[in-house]
């Protein structure tokens, strides 16, 4: 449901169990068919409605308001995040789609692997995305992320994620242990052992 209650999205799987592809059903209507469907989330108005949807070919974009955005390796959920799962909502991950608290707004965390990345293969790009602008940054990825832990203020005028400054798994726990900092419009605050 919606936060005022008069809305209701869901996924459906469109043409029979197995191998069908899914729709976000909003207010009772069905929308582009899609391989898998993730973290359907209204904004705070309730006018808007964002997921990630799964292509084809496994790449992953955000969907807002029935648009497109661009497509990435990978937009996860939460740390742990089975990546292209289609079925599976995994009702304890962090939601990674964040509106502002006055609804104009949007960010999350994408991913492009590089040729025969996976997992926390640290051959790939993360990507910081408000509003579709996405800005890079270099690293691992993995139980950490390279960005992670995204916040909007209510007013969307600030917007703040949590960076891993390590580039590698080995670097990131020794000393001088302070590997994350926050990162509030672009400025980076003093780094620190670890955030949550």
């Amino acid at each position: 449901f919606s936060p005022d209650g008069s809305r209701l999205a869901w996924r459906a799987e469109i043409g029979g169990f197995g191998n069908s592809p899914f729709a976000a059903v909003v207010d009772g209507k069905a929308g582009p068919l899609y391989f898998g469907i993730r973290q359907l989330t209204f904004s705070p108005d309730s006018k808007h409605l964002a997921y990630i949807a799964v292509l084809q070919d496994r790449t992953e974009c955000v969907v807002r308001d029935g648009v497109e955005g661009t497509h990435y390796s990978e937009i996860p959920i939460c740390a742990s995040d089975q990546s292209h799962d289609r079925h599976f909502e995994y009702g304890a991950a962090t939601p990674m789609i964040h509106f502002s608290g006055d609804s104009q707004h949007i960010a999350y965390i994408a991913i492009k692997r590089f040729s025969g990345a996976t997992g926390s293969n640290p051959d790939h790009q993360t990507y910081f995305v408000v509003d579709g602008v996405a800005t890079a940054y270099n690293g691992i990825y993995g139980g950490s992320g390279t960005v992670n832990g995204v916040a909007i203020s209510p007013d969307g005028a600030r917007v703040a994620h949590i960076v891993n400054l390590k580039m590698d798994w080995n670097s990131l726990y020794a000393a001088p242990n302070k590997a994350f900092a926050v990162e509030i419009n672009g400025k980076l605050d003093p780094p620190h052992p670890y955030i949550s």
